[in-house]
């Protein structure tokens, strides 16, 4: 099974820019200045489904109904298939 070219730079792209952000978000603690930047919107909750414990989401990046049709938009797009 080969992985795509695009979807393997996708990966490594993702990594180094959360790599980045959790150094510049440690950087700021450190320096005792919190700069990080909220989703905007509404924060939403996801009703677990009966049995499973409750979804975790974490305080510095709460859900939003825009955050959630990003990632279904970038996760479920015909390319992401290929």
């Amino acid at each position: 099974m080969r992985i795509p070219v695009r979807v393997l730079l996708l990966v490594i792209a993702v990594l180094a820019v959360s790599w980045i952000a959790t150094d510049s978000r440690s950087a700021s603690v450190a320096a005792g200045t919190n700069s990080a930047a909220l989703p905007v919107g509404k924060p939403i909750t996801i009703k677990a489904p009966l049995g499973l414990p409750p979804v975790p989401v974490p305080r510095e990046n709460p859900l939003t109904a825009d955050t959630v049709a990003l990632g279904r938009r970038l996760l479920l797009r015909p390319a992401a298939f290929r």
